[in-house]
């Protein structure tokens, strides 16, 4: 049973992140576990079960094997279908509109080799299509766009343009070889946000592609209805965000996500310091129509420093509900700028930056504490001090903190177990520090404890 309390199947391949990164594990099932066999023979056991989900992916399946499910009774009944990194084509597209065609609501389908079949895919209830690294040509990008899919709002295309699989994906970053550059031409872009498809989306995720300026003024002239805008590990780079943030299109955008995407942090092993050209993109986009509509910004592992903070806030972005920087070569005195600017988002992400008690104080000591609810310090060196500082402090709006791997000890739990939090938190994540059967006691003695607790 799912969150929305509906039934479902769920034989989605489990796998050890651990063992992988040893170099063992796999993201699949074994190719001795007969998926669809068994779930053709639950068929009978099944037939008065409402199934409205199931969630297939890594079963190594093929079209016939599909062709075979999509003809159970219980089939009938899914509105949620997830088939991932299985061994799909277009013949196996065809199963599926066949039977599920004006059922479907959301599909998951990514890592199959698929090209363009689903160009001419009817799925007139389909809501939210996911089609990750299936190697759609440029060819085929607008012929997408075109596809009789009325009601679809939200679509993950993250390096579609190559067909991968997830085990290639793993190799690859375990024995850092490079992957084959999923991309398609600004053109290509511009023909596929003119499409009836694109102008109906209100979510698109189109991360993990070669996009350069040229496509950030692609994206910034179209896709005038869209809410939400993923372009996580691109090549977009300083001069692509300040084109996108320039540009006449995305008048409703309220999240926008460029993580590793505007500055890389590392090119060729060696550390980039931030630049100028950075923050003056920053300082674009703080100046640009996007800032009265955007509530939700994500800059996470980019070079943004201090000078790029100062861009930031140097504009007219001041309605954030949520701002993530994490990885961004933030230190103390880029804290401090954010603290004391107009930005009052009540989540804020930091963490794997180089902040400490100073910067902590520059936070909670501010008037952004009092907007505050959710703060995320993951492996920032705060320590006892920084966290007796939030302590101290206790931001009457925190209701979320997270300071995991930050040099915390029984000192900096004995501090926030004397503090007005208790009782206040809702999330506390303390995991990967120094606390012992000590500090866990102190935390376990709390007169309300948090919903949930992380201390491993």
């Amino acid at each position: 049973v799912d969150d929305e309390g509906r039934f479902g199947i769920n034989l989605r391949a489990g796998y050890s992140e651990t063992n992988i990164n040893m170099g063992a594990g796999s993201p699949r099932l074994s190719r001795k576990v007969p998926v669809a066999e068994a779930l053709v023979a639950m068929d009978e056991h099944l037939s008065d079960v409402p199934i409205a989900w199931a969630d297939l992916w890594g079963a190594l399946m093929k079209n016939a094997g599909l062709e075979a499910i999509v003809g159970c009774t219980w089939m009938g009944g899914v509105v949620d279908l997830t088939l991932g990194a299985n061994q799909l084509t277009k013949k196996g597209i065809d199963a599926l509109v066949k039977r599920l065609g004006d059922k479907l609501e959301r599909l998951v389908i990514g890592y199959n080799k698929l090209g363009g079949a689903l160009s001419k895919a009817k799925f007139s209830a389909l809501e939210a299509l996911e089609i990750q690294h299936c190697g759609l040509k440029g060819a085929d990008l607008a012929k997408l766009g075109n596809a009789p899919m009325p009601k679809l709002r939200r679509l993950a295309l993250d390096g579609v343009g190559v067909h991968l699989t997830p085990e290639r994906i793993i190799r690859a970053n375990k024995m850092a070889d490079k992957l084959p550059d999923a991309t398609y031409s600004a053109d290509e872009l511009k023909a596929f946000f003119d499409t009836p498809l694109a102008k109906q989306l209100t979510w698109l995720s189109f991360g993990q592609h070669s996009f350069g300026s040229e496509h950030g003024a692609a994206f910034g002239a179209h896709l005038d209805g869209l809410e939400e805008l993923y372009l996580h590990n691109t090549d977009l780079g300083a001069e692509g965000l300040t084109l996108l943030a320039e540009g006449a299109g995305l008048a409703a955008l309220r999240k926008l996500e460029v993580n590793n995407a505007i500055a890389h942090n590392y090119i060729d092993g060696k550390l980039q310091p931030p630049s100028e050209e950075t923050a003056a993109a920053l300082k674009a986009l703080a100046n640009s129509h996007l800032a009265g509509t955007l509530r939700a910004l994500v800059l996470d592992t980019n070079a943004i420093g201090t000078i790029g903070v100062r861009a930031l806030t140097s504009g007219k972005i001041n309605a954030l509900d949520t701002l993530s920087l994490s990885r961004c070569q933030l230190g103390d005195e880029a804290v401090a700028v954010l603290a004391n600017s107009n930005l009052r988002a009540e989540r804020i992400g930091q963490h794997s930056n180089d902040i400490h008690e100073t910067g902590v104080k520059a936070i909670v000591e501010s008037e952004l504490s009092s907007s505050v609810s959710n703060l995320a310090l993951h492996y920032c060196p705060i320590g006892d001090t920084g966290l007796a500082a939030i302590a101290t402090a206790a931001p009457s709006a925190l209701k979320r903190l997270s300071a995991s791997g930050s040099g915390v000890t029984d000192d900096g739990v004995r501090a926030l177990s004397d503090s007005e939090l208790v009782g206040q938190l809702e999330f506390l994540n303390l995991s990967a520090n120094r606390i012992s059967d000590a500090g866990a006691e102190l935390l376990a003695g709390w007169s309300k404890p948090p919903n949930k607790l992380l201390l491993f």
